[in-house]
């Protein structure tokens, strides 16, 4: 394309907060123009070595980078990403790992029976310390158990600097609709994308697993509840028209189940990248 027909998109996939079906949404939204998607946050030099030349003829930017300063470029940028409350992003990471068997870690994970406790402690997999503080700071490979009041502070930087328009989890159809309003989006029907079904845990128990949560989330549960507030505003300030459009979501959704999940299946590895 020689000319974006909308401000590029840069989306900041934080793992296991409903990234899937969000990268389905924002693919129907730029079908056709150019982009990348950046699996990992080790691939991000290979992104940012690129010219800025190079970086402004992409549309659409996606995936688990580490996000810095240096994601700039000369036309208009949209960035987005999307919140979880932390205890139920650690659940959800510890229930996939125990069920995608192309993770890298699966193996180790299921073969020595990992508890969560052990991952809360351990160190094995650095998301589990404050992942969504890693990701919007940029220090993704800090070591565990390092994440601090520095790093916390850096990502609200990044994140009331760059991140005008970001969702929550907990109200994931609020979120992709007001993601509508404000860029006015077609309407995003969707389908749900990569749901784990096998869960091992849905609930926490025990103190010390609980004291291990509390403090590997401590920096994640300040981003989200400063980010949670600043969400609730966008709720109220668009409450008449998610009254209305909740609903036709619901029933779009629904209503035209077959042919979303066709279309994702269609553009699998446009979508994915």
């Amino acid at each position: 394309m020689s000319q974006l027909k909308q401000p590029r998109f840069v989306f900041l996939h934080i793992p296991k907060t409903g990234g899937m079906t969000l990268r389905h949404v924002i693919y129907k939204q730029f079908e056709g123009a150019k982009s990348l998607t950046i699996k990992k946050a080790l691939e991000t030099p290979n992104f940012l070595n690129r010219s800025l030349e190079e970086r402004n003829k992409l549309g659409l930017i996606s995936g688990h980078f580490r996000f810095t300063d240096e994601f700039t470029f000369t036309d208009e940028t949209n960035y987005f990403t999307m919140l979880r409350d932390p205890k139920k992003r650690i659940l959800s990471h510890y229930n996939y790992l125990n069920f995608r068997k192309r993770h890298p870690f699966y193996k180790e994970m299921t073969t020595n029976n990992y508890s969560l406790h052990d991952m809360l402690t351990k160190g094995y997999v650095l998301n589990f310390d404050n992942c969504m503080v890693r990701f919007l700071s940029g220090n993704v490979f800090k070591d565990f158990g390092t994440i601090n009041q520095e790093d916390y502070e850096k990502a609200i930087a990044n994140f009331d600097k760059y991140f005008q328009h970001f969702g929550i989890n907990e109200y994931f159809n609020e979120s992709i609709l007001i993601l509508n309003y404000e860029l006015n989006w077609k309407f995003p029907y969707y389908a749900h994308i990569n749901t784990t079904n096998k869960k091992k845990i849905t609930s926490i128990e025990g103190e010390e697993t609980l004291a291990a949560l509390a403090k590997c989330t401590q920096y994640d549960q300040m981003l989200y509840d400063y980010a949670l507030k600043k969400f609730k505003r966008k709720l109220e300030l668009h409450r008449e028209s998610l009254e209305k459009d909740l609903i036709k979501l619901k029933t779009g959704n629904q209503q035209f189940r077959f042919f979303l999940k066709l279309h994702y299946f269609l553009n699998r590895e446009k979508v994915n990248g």
